[in-house]
């Protein structure tokens, strides 16, 4: 009777992890910026320009 409980327990776990990183991956937005790489957001000529 014990490992039946412990199952069913282990799988919601398992269940609720995937569903929580799922949501966390999908509602994601990329902070526009200087800390991405792929984004150009002109700091490298501030920069120059201004020494």
């Amino acid at each position: 009777m014990n490992a039946d409980w412990q199952s069913l327990a282990a799988i919601a776990v398992v269940l609720t992890t995937i569903v929580i990183f799922v949501v966390r991956a999908v509602r994601r937005n990329p902070e526009k910026g200087c800390g991405m790489a792929s984004s150009d957001c002109g700091c490298t000529k501030k920069f120059k320009s201004s020494s």
